[in-house]
């Protein structure tokens, strides 16, 4: 790709990205615990935030709108990554070009 298809792909990207709401990270973790004798669903959201896992509760009316928000978290975090190679490849042809003259 040439410069210019290279920072149309990555505007192209940033567009997607900046269109997607309401998206989580994280991971939906669901297990039983022992409670009033009997065993019962338990489901938290647990993220590493500063190298430190924390976890939040979420109950089962939660629970789908949760997995819709981890869905376009990780369509997020592709994203990101996409901007990221584009950025790299953007700087070494800039840098490229100007080595060669042009």
């Amino acid at each position: 790709m040439d410069l210019q298809e290279l920072e149309k792909a990555r505007e192209r990207c940033l567009r997607e990205l900046s269109e997607l709401t309401g998206w989580a990270l994280g991971s939906l973790v669901e297990t039983e615990r022992t409670q009033g004798g009997g065993k019962k669903p338990f489901r938290y959201l647990s993220r590493s935030i500063h190298g430190k896992n924390r976890i939040t509760y979420v109950s089962e009316s939660q629970v789908e709108l949760l997995r819709q928000s981890l869905r376009k978290g990780n369509m997020a975090k592709k994203l990101l990554e996409q901007v990221a190679d584009l950025t790299v490849a953007i700087i070494k042809t800039r840098t490229q070009r100007k080595a060669d003259g042009a």
